[in-house]
């Protein structure tokens, strides 16, 4: 696949999304951080919860393999649309949508606790958290100067996503253990109620109709047509495949090997914790390092870490390799970000957001069901041998960009 991209090309949807002339304030820019930091730490606490909660009431592996598959399966159908929504009238409303999405999850379960309630929770959340993800990473994008600054301020919001996906998952065990269900499903939603708030500040760089683009004229599937964007849809997928993963691999993989919710709680806090202190790094690695080379080392990193998962048979062992996947995850995510969004035709970020994350869904939503209906003769190693295998493929992919 060439890795230019042709001036010839039927789609020639114009030149990469153009950045903001003028930085917007820094409070701003860490307003906005915060909101979507609070909005996608959900997502990984409701991975971690939501099944504990779903076995507690008597769920068998199919059905807690739904559950898992639901976070996905509403965002996956629906991502492409929100996405061409949110470049027609800007930023702010379709971010708003997003956090009343994950904050109104929690009412059927308040009301009336049930596994009905609890699919339809995941349901709600994981449209909720994808489609805040989308807005977020176009908001900031968008305010970005620079290629530079683009990665730079990509790479802070995904350190909020870290030090808040760290403290959600703990949050949720604790409140699961200590408190029951109706509190734990209450903390695990209590960030989208937040986040309303604050984006009813104003101070952010969410923007309503008069900050988006004019979207370019277009064709379904033109987007795919552009080699370097294909190139950088299929990698920045399989990161986002292999993070929202996760969570789920280790809900599992811990009750296989006997850790209770809470110390699965802090294995995943020691993939965050990994994920910040790379996050702290990308700055100077981005100066030294070319950005494809960097990703293609963090994928064939996380690769290695899939691949001995089953062996991890310890809680040492489990919080080293959840550290080192969290170093992984956090060097190669906002560096697929940035080289994403330098590729995407002007006026069609969030639809190609829409257009990553509706391939991410697809592997997230098929990965729990193959492990939920089959998991008592695979267990946790066919869907993290097959993740290693995925990434492995894409490093090469990414070591041939430009």
């Amino acid at each position: 696949m060439d890795g230019s991209t042709s001036s010839t090309n039927p789609v020639a949807a114009g030149a990469p999304m153009r950045p903001a002339e003028d930085p917007p304030p820094a409070t701003h820019l860490h307003a906005t951080f915060l909101i979507a930091g609070l909005c996608c730490s959900t997502l990984m606490t409701a991975r971690l919860v939501l099944p504990s909660m779903a076995l507690e009431q008597g769920a068998g592996a199919a059905l807690t393999g739904l559950l898992a598959a639901l976070f996905t399966l509403a965002p996956m159908l629906l991502n492409l649309r929100f996405g061409r929504w949110a470049d027609r009238v800007g930023t702010l409303r379709p971010a708003m949508v997003s956090a009343g999405l994950i904050a109104g999850a929690s009412i059927p379960g308040l009301l009336r606790p049930g596994l009905a309630q609890l699919l339809l929770a995941a349901g709600l959340i994981g449209a909720g958290t994808m489609f805040a993800h989308a807005v977020a990473t176009r908001a900031v994008a968008q305010s970005s100067p620079t290629e530079a600054a683009r990665a730079r301020n990509l790479g802070t919001m995904l350190l909020f996503y870290a030090l808040f996906q760290f403290l959600g998952p703990i949050a949720g065990a604790v409140a699961l253990e200590q408190g029951g269900a109706r509190l734990a499903l209450a903390v695990t939603c209590l960030p989208g109620a937040l986040a309303l708030l604050l984006l009813g500040r104003g101070r952010h760089v969410f923007r309503g109709p008069a900050g988006a683009t004019r979207a370019m004229p277009r064709r379904r599937g033109d987007l795919v047509m552009l080699p370097d964007l294909r190139r950088w849809l299929v990698t920045g997928s399989m990161f986002g495949a292999v993070l929202t993963v996760y969570p789920f691999v280790v809900s599992v993989h811990a009750a296989m090997i006997g850790l209770s919710t809470t110390q699965a709680s802090l294995v995943l806090g020691a993939c965050s914790a990994g994920t910040i202190v790379a996050r702290l790094c990308v700055a100077p690695v981005v100066r030294l390092v070319r950005l494809p080379l960097a990703l293609a080392a963090a994928l064939m990193l996380g690769a290695l870490v899939y691949a001995l998962l089953p062996a991890m048979t310890g809680l040492g062992l489990f919080l080293a390799g959840s550290a080192v996947l969290g170093l992984s995850l956090g060097m190669g995510v906002p560096i697929a970000l940035s080289l994403l969004m330098g590729t995407t035709p002007e006026g069609r970020a969030n639809e190609t957001m829409g257009l990553s994350m509706t391939l991410t869904n697809f592997i997230q939503t098929l990965l729990p069901l193959l492990l939920g209906t089959t998991g008592e003769h695979l267990g946790v190693a066919g869907m993290v041998w097959t993740m290693a295998a995925g990434m492995a493929a894409c490093a090469v992919l990414a070591a041939r960009g430009r």
